[in-house]
């Protein structure tokens, strides 16, 4: 079976607090900007029932895509053909228009060299857990589409489950927590078959993928404005570790 890797454009709207209602005469950030006003104040004059959470949005900060090492290599990845900073936008653009524009002009599938006999990659920077809160914020989240459940929290099946995923494998390093062998550095998921067997976890002190998947957002002046968020998803070779 020949198996591809391939980088993607991804733009979508975002859900939540920004699917409401806007007026013309306000960007879908100066709504969402008032929105968050209006709930702050609403937090500060209530008690909030035991257990409750919903404030917990109020302290939600902008996301810094290179916070990290991961994130500020993705980042610097070189690209043929990059996404142009104004993306064509021109004043005065609704979100439709703009949506439309991006969709027609850079959303797609880009592949610049095809691989053969890819048994399997190596996840080179996790998501880390995205609340309904985060999803609901138009700046919580470098790529808000990339946090959808099958993505996020099934990650592992949707790549190995033979015959419907391509492969026998993935690897990924360790999301945060302590590995249970000394010295182990990443994770290695394999043997996965849809109602016939369970995924095998290992831990691992050196990875065996030759390549490797990362991903970026896509940072624009006017894209979150007009609540619009798009991402590169990013494929190369590695080396050895």
């Amino acid at each position: 079976m020949r198996k591809r890797l391939f980088s993607v454009l991804l733009v979508g709207l975002l859900p939540g607090l920004l699917s409401a209602c806007v007026t013309h005469a306000e960007t879908v950030a100066e709504h969402f900007d008032r929105q968050m006003k209006a709930f702050a104040k609403d937090c500060a004059k209530t008690t909030p029932r035991p257990g409750s959470t919903s404030c917990d949005r109020l302290k939600l900060k902008p996301a810094d895509p290179l916070a990290t090492e991961e994130g500020r290599f993705a980042h610097s990845i070189k690209i043929p053909n990059p996404v142009p900073e104004d993306s064509g936008y021109k004043p005065g653009m609704t979100p439709e228009q703009y949506f439309e524009h991006l969709c027609k002009t850079e959303a797609g599938e880009f592949i610049y060299k095809t691989v053969e006999h890819v048994e399997g990659f190596y996840m080179m920077r996790l998501r880390e857990h995205a609340t309904d809160y985060h999803q609901e914020h138009l700046y919580a989240l470098e790529d808000p589409y990339g946090y959808t459940d099958w993505e996020a929290s099934r990650l592992p099946t949707i790549f190995v489950n033979p015959p419907w995923a391509a492969y026998s494998y993935i690897e990924s390093p360790f999301p945060g927590e302590k590995p249970k062998s000394e010295g182990a550095r990443f994770r290695r998921f394999s043997g996965y078959v849809q109602d016939k067997s369970p995924m095998i976890e290992e831990e691992l002190k050196a990875l065996s993928s030759r390549y490797g998947v990362t991903w970026r957002g896509i940072n624009r002046p006017h894209d979150r404005e007009l609540g619009i968020a798009g991402a590169l998803s990013h494929n190369a070779a590695i080396p050895a570790r």
